[in-house]
């Protein structure tokens, strides 16, 4: 479940860019992307797909970093 906190704490992780990224990645619009970090109603499904590209950004972002 998401919650507005982690959602934030999220955010800030992020590379600037990041929502592009994931609603090319997704095939999600980028307000869908949008709506999904400010909080609003986005399905279970849409979830997990942001969710899983936040992985790989974080991830990728992360070992480039170091």
């Amino acid at each position: 479940m998401k919650t507005n906190e982690s959602i934030v704490q999220i955010e800030q992780k992020l590379p600037r860019g990041s929502k592009k990224l994931i609603a090319q990645n997704t095939g999600l619009s980028y307000n869908t992307v949008c709506n999904f970090f400010k909080n609003q109603n986005t399905s279970i499904s849409t979830d997990r797909k942001i969710f899983r590209e936040i992985r790989k950004i974080i991830t990728e972002y992360e070992t480039a970093v170091q």
